[in-house]
C-alpha cells in the first residue's frame, strides 16, 4: 500500500543510471519542461521577506484572491500541499466508506482510499476507448453514499471526459460524491470545466494542481473547490500551516498574472505534443493514444522486456512505466 510508483525520484532514477541527476532526461514527471517563468521565480525570492512569520492557518487570503479570479465564493475553496494532499484528505473529512476508481487510474486515489480504510469499487476502463470510463454505467455501479474519482483530461491517457455527459451523470445521481481531478485541464484548450457548479453542487468536489502547468512541483500547492459546508469540513480536516509562504508566493504569481502567457504556453505544449504523436507513432508497433494533456501515453508491441529500464540505464531517459 506504500509502493512509491510516482515518477520525479531524480536520487533514486540518477543512481540507476549511475549518472548525476542532472544528466536525468526526466519524462516520468508531467511538468512544464523549462521549469518554473520568470514571474514565479521571482515571487518566490521576494518571498523570504514573509518566510519568518506564521503564514495563514487556513489560506484565508489566497481563498479571497482565488475567489477574485475565478468568480466563486471564497468559502468553497480549500488550498492544499499539493493536489494530494487533497486527494488524501477528502476520504477522511468525509468518512468515505465506499469509493469507485475507474481504472486505470492514477494510483492515489486508491492509496488514499485505501489508507482510510473505504473500500474500493475497481470498474475496468479499455484501451481503445483511450481508458475513458462510461460515465452512464458509473452512474449505475456507483452506490448510494460512496465517492466516484476522475480525472479530467483524464490520467494515464489524456483524454477529455465529455463535459456535458458528466454534468448529467453528477446531477443524475445527487446520493453520490464525484471527485474530479482537474490538475492537467490548464493544458486542454478550450475544454469546459466544471469548477463553477462545483460551488454550487453539494455532491461535486473539483480539484485542481498549479504545480503542473507552472513547473513547480517540489514548491506543492493545489485547492478543490467545492460547495462552501463541504470545503469547510475538508479544511477542518487539514493540518494548520499546511500551505507555507514560499507556495502561496507562488500563487499569489499564478493568479495575478495576465492569461496571454497561459494562453502561449497552451499553443507551446500542443506543437510539442502534436510532433511527440507523430514521432512515436511512426515506430514499428506503436499504439499512441491521443491527449490533451501534457503527457502522451504509448505501448510498443514487439519490443523486449524492460524497455523503460534499458533506456533510463543506457541513455538516462526517464520513462513513467504505466504497468501498475
Amino acid at each position: 500500500m506504500n509502493v512509491f510508483s510516482h515518477g520525479g525520484d531524480l536520487k533514486s532514477l540518477a543512481a540507476e543510471a549511475c549518472r548525476p541527476e542532472r544528466d536525468i532526461l526526466d519524462f516520468s514527471v508531467n511538468l512544464r519542461p523549462e521549469g518554473m517563468p520568470e514571474f514565479i521565480a521571482s515571487a518566490l525570492w521576494k518571498a523570504m521577506e514573509n518566510a519568518v512569520p506564521y503564514p495563514s492557518p487556513d489560506m484565508a487570503d489566497l481563498r479571497d484572491l482565488a475567489a477574485v479570479h475565478y468568480g466563486i465564493p471564497a468559502g468553497c475553496f480549500a488550498f492544499g500541499n499539493g493536489a494530494n494532499e487533497l486527494i488524501h484528505a477528502l476520504p477522511r473529512a468525509l468518512n468515505l466508506k465506499q469509493a469507485v476508481i475507474p481504472e486505470p487510474a492514477f494510483s492515489e486515489y486508491r492509496l488514499a482510499c485505501l489508507r482510510h480504510g473505504t473500500v474500493v469499487l475497481s470498474i475496468r476502463t479499455e484501451e481503445r476507448n483511450s481508458f475513458l470510463p462510461s460515465l452512464r454505467r458509473l452512474a449505475e455501479q456507483a452506490a448510494d453514499g460512496s465517492a466516484v474519482f476522475l480525472a479530467n483530461p483524464g490520467n494515464p491517457s489524456g483524454g477529455l471526459l465529455d463535459a456535458a455527459a458528466l454534468r448529467r451523470a453528477v446531477q443524475g445521481r445527487p446520493e453520490v460524491l464525484w471527485i474530479i481531478d482537474e490538475s492537467f485541464m490548464d493544458y486542454a484548450e478550450g475544454a469546459e470545466s466544471l469548477l463553477r457548479e462545483a460551488a454550487l453542487l453539494p455532491n461535486l468536489v473539483v480539484l485542481r494542481s498549479l504545480t503542473k502547468f507552472y513547473g513547480m512541483a517540489g514548491v506543492r500547492c493545489g485547492f478543490s473547490i467545492c460547495a462552501a459546508p463541504l470545503a469547510e469540513r475538508l479544511r477542518q480536516s487539514l493540518p494548520a500551516w499546511n500551505v507555507n509562504a514560499f507556495a502561496a508566493a507562488a500563487v499569489r504569481a499564478a493568479l495575478k498574472h495576465p492569461s496571454p502567457w497561459a494562453d502561449r504556453e497552451r499553443a507551446r505544449n500542443r506543437e510539442r505534443r502534436d510532433d511527440l504523436f507523430r514521432r512515436l507513432s511512426s515506430l514499428p508497433g506503436a499504439a499512441v493514444l491521443p491527449s490533451e494533456a501534457n503527457f502522451l501515453l504509448f505501448r510498443l508491441s514487439g519490443t523486449p522486456h524492460g524497455l523503460a529500464a534499458r533506456l533510463l540505464k543506457k541513455y538516462g531517459i526517464a520513462l513513467r512505466d504505466c504497468t501498475t
